[in-house]
């Protein structure tokens, strides 16, 4: 506990003219508090709650210099945190190598933080991973060159594991822009896609390749400007003397993975990014992730993929068409290329900007902060003090006019004060409906019935309540407000039960399980029993690997105690079994 309060934040101290201010940087978003405010008044971020016992505490230091904050994202590979590097006094985010299928966190025993590996193999694929992980930092590294890619500070290795400490960008992913606000247009496309090309037409001509351009690794900040991220899939391309890849490993995310991508030595190239990017452009333009390149062989998807381009301008569909073309020798030779044919089909008016706004940049500007609880106290305490105060005033002037007329007229005067205000006819009144169990599609057009202005922000996670229905909504259902007062609603939307699946943990040693299921959402029971196997090591466990079963299910698990010892006193006092004799058999002589 001792290290969260000391090591948690970043100290400053503010001089006034009569009074020392003492503050901290919250590691949930980076802004600067009170030294006092346990909750960030901002975000809410509370450091001594733990979500996810994989990640890493909360004020963690590395190296004695970078301070790990709350979670970014996860992936298969590695999780993202917010970090303050406390030497040059700046955001960071911080990746961690972290392979949840085959690795884990012990947690719960101690302030031990290493990662522990269970690949079976000797840890041959956690270190060739930690091998490409390396690999990874370095090609960031190389493109750290260009504006439009995140920059590198650098790399290390604690916890049995490795971590790239890089720019923290603030901001949302196109995918969560378009899900927030609607599609864009060709104009706001091509301003945050234009540095983009510029710059990995840079990377191209150094022999890299991003290799994984989707809307999920852009990133928007408050003032429009596009960041690539997520160069996990980057790698150098090593032709042989057809002009083939020698060796690249197969990363695939499917509807903006070209078809060479799907084979481990397809020819790629600059052409393979040239895809991954229109297909990208396409979601930007219609909402709609667009049909896989596998499926698209077929004339049914095909022409499934040419009716989602209905939408766009047909000069504009060809283009994206023929940069999306199965064939690579049928796409652009270049980025280059790719952008001029771009540029003629959409005018862009000069100086004209990229996206002024975001709902991140909206929030921020609102400057939404959850106030302190003795920072409510001392309000009310003033509001309390003043009305007072008020009242002593007006009870005083009423004492002093001397005429019944002007009593009677402060008496009248005084009841209208606490009547409630009605809106006028211009204002019309809101009642918020009830949307939860609702289908998506129709919690928002009964949102939007009540309330048209009102912007309608989406958040999935995991629930009891059916797939793609709302199990929560942020404004109280049947309040009542007057139209333009609530500016956004919040819907969740369920994604179903949250299922994984059973690991096999039959012959580990009980710490071992109890860390491997509980990295998978898993409860557990333990019975020990004598056997012949290792002591404290899972002889049995009640659901077979591999199955799916709800986060949270109980798994029994049976502990070898070891071999039942038997004690010499035992042996001695047990009386000897009766021995069966055998009765001499008669002998008869018989004489001449």
């Amino acid at each position: 506990m001792s290290m969260i309060f000391s090591g948690i934040f970043n100290i400053k101290w503010e001089r006034g003219p009569t009074v020392r201010k003492k503050t901290k940087i919250c590691l949930g978003c980076l802004r600067e508090i009170s030294l006092y405010d346990s909750v960030c008044p901002f975000c809410g971020f509370d450091p001594i709650k733990v979500k996810n016992p994989r990640y890493l505490r909360a004020g963690t230091r590395l190296l004695d210099r970078y301070l790990v904050g709350r979670e970014l994202g996860e992936g298969g590979f590695g999780i993202t945190y917010v970090g303050y590097d406390t030497r040059q006094k700046r955001p960071v985010a911080v990746k961690e190598y972290f392979p949840a299928h085959i690795a884990s966190r012990d947690t719960t025993s101690g302030r031990s933080q290493d990662v522990i590996c269970f690949d079976g193999k000797d840890g041959k694929f956690f270190q060739s991973g930690l091998e490409r992980f390396k690999k990874e930092g370095k090609t960031l590294e190389k493109a750290s060159s260009c504006d439009s890619v995140i920059q590198v500070y650098d790399y290390l290795e604690e916890n049995k594991t490795a971590y790239i400490v890089m720019e923290y960008v603030p901001g949302i992913t196109v995918q969560q822009r378009v899900e927030r606000q609607g599609i864009f247009t060709s104009e706001e496309m091509l301003l945050v896609v234009e540095p983009l090309m510029n710059d990995l037409q840079k990377l191209h001509e150094k022999g890299m390749l991003h290799r994984d351009i989707s809307p999920d690794n852009i990133i928007l900040r408050p003032d429009g400007v596009a960041k690539l991220v997520d160069f996990g899939s980057a790698r150098r391309t090593v032709l042989d003397a057809q002009g083939n890849n020698k060796s690249m490993t197969v990363v695939v995310r499917q509807q903006y993975t070209p078809k060479e991508q799907y084979s481990r030595n397809g020819k790629q190239g600059p052409w393979t990014d040239i895809y991954s990017l229109a297909a990208t452009m396409y979601f930007m333009l219609t909402g709609k992730a667009p049909v896989s390149a596998l499926e698209r062989e077929a004339e049914a998807a095909n022409q499934k993929m040419r009716t989602g381009m209905q939408q766009i301008k047909a000069s504009l569909a060809d283009v994206l068409e023929e940069a999306m073309a199965l064939n690579p020798d049928d796409r652009y030779a270049d980025m280059q290329s790719f952008c001029e044919a771009l540029k003629k089909e959409i005018p862009i008016a000069e100086g004209a900007k990229p996206i002024e706004r975001t709902v991140y940049f909206d929030r921020e500007k609102e400057g939404r902060k959850i106030l302190p609880q003795w920072k409510k106290k001392r309000l009310y305490l003033g509001c309390g003090i003043l009305a007072l105060i008020l009242v002593m005033v007006i009870a005083g002037k009423t004492m002093l006019s001397g005429t019944q007329k002007e009593k009677a007229a402060m008496a009248e005067k005084t009841p209208l004060a606490t009547k409630a205000v009605t809106p006028s006819p211009t204002q019309a009144l809101v009642t918020m409906p009830d949307v939860v169990g609702k289908e998506t599609s129709d919690a928002i057009a009964a949102v939007r019935t009540m309330d048209a202005n009102i912007a309608i922000i989406i958040e999935r996670g995991y629930s009891e309540k059916k797939k793609e229905t709302v199990y929560r909504q942020s404004i109280k259902p049947g309040l009542q407000y007057t139209a333009g007062d609530k500016k956004e609603v919040i819907l969740h939307i369920s994604l179903g039960i949250k299922r994984v699946r059973v690991p096999n943990v039959t012959g580990k040693t009980l710490t071992e399980a109890k860390a491997v299921l509980s990295a998978r959402g898993l409860k557990y029971t333990v019975k020990k029993q004598f056997s012949n196997s290792r002591k404290n090591s899972i002889i049995k466990q009640s659901r077979k690997k591999n199955v799916k079963v709800k986060e949270g299910t109980v798994i029994h698990l049976t502990v070898s105690r070891g071999e039942k010892k038997v004690s010499l006193a035992s042996i001695q006092t047990r009386k000897p079994e009766p021995v069966a004799t055998k009765r001499p058999k008669k002998i008869q002589i018989v004489t001449d």
